[in-house]
């Protein structure tokens, strides 16, 4: 039962079972530690509250790997093409329709339904294809 619930604890590390194997690693595992000897033979014992703590804190560390994931799903985007979407660029060119914008020190190819003016802001609506589907800012001259 002891190399059951260590393997499951080592599987755990490469199959994505969300903790599963990790709880169950440790449960196994401090079954198995309880029937390890046999009690009063030869004098022979293992002590109890080593065996609980050692349980308590191998869940304990499942638990905050777990929640530790959790947390992680749960924050927003901050990496790849996803994070440009509603960012604002400006056009390095005159074009109407496929052109070229700068957003963030990068320049991008892009599609814009309508003319976009070289160095006027922009919008990105989405990407396809590593290409910015783009919006013109309206600028308001009333103020």
């Amino acid at each position: 039962i002891l190399l059951i619930g260590i393997t499951f604890l080592i599987a755990e590390v490469f199959i994505s079972s969300y903790g599963i194997l990790g709880l169950m690693g440790s449960l196994l595992f401090l079954f198995g530690s309880f029937m390890l000897i046999e009690p009063n033979t030869m004098g022979l014992t293992l002590s109890t509250p080593l065996i609980i703590s050692t349980s308590f804190i191998n869940l304990g560390f499942f638990f905050f790997i777990i929640a530790t994931i959790i947390k992680s799903h749960k924050q927003p985007i901050t990496t790849g093409l996803q994070t440009l979407i509603g960012k604002t660029g400006y056009g390095l060119e005159n074009f109407n329709t496929n052109g070229q914008i700068k957003i963030n020190g990068e320049i991008w190819n892009a599609i814009s339904n309508s003319p976009l003016q070289k160095g006027k802001p922009c919008v990105v609506k989405s990407i396809s294809d590593r290409t910015l589907i783009i919006e013109p800012i309206k600028e308001d001259n009333n103020v």
